[in-house]
């Protein structure tokens, strides 16, 4: 939810949310540079649950998705777990 939400999307939390969507019509080679930096940010910022440790991004040029690996440690069990989160470029909303 937290990755897909725009900041000011949620009426009582105008700040959460993480601006990837924002980069939707961006060049793909704009969302590979800001994307993870995008990601972490917000994951800091709004999940205290979790430590981001790393955000990868790769693209596929021919269907316009780009594949974001976050990597991150859940505080309360110290446990690393990976996501997968694929993003397609050029649409409202990210479907694999």
């Amino acid at each position: 939810m937290l990755l897909l939400t725009v900041p000011g999307e949620r009426v009582m939390r105008p700040n959460y949310g993480c601006p990837l969507r924002t980069y939707i019509w961006e060049n793909i080679d704009s969302l590979l540079t800001a994307g993870p930096e995008v990601i972490k940010n917000s994951l800091l910022a709004f999940e205290p649950r979790i430590i981001p440790t790393n955000v990868s991004a790769v693209a596929d040029y021919n269907t316009g998705i780009v594949t974001f690996k976050i990597r991150f440690n859940i505080k309360a069990t110290n446990s690393d777990f990976s996501l997968i989160f694929p993003f397609k470029s050029g649409l409202a909303l990210s479907q694999p």
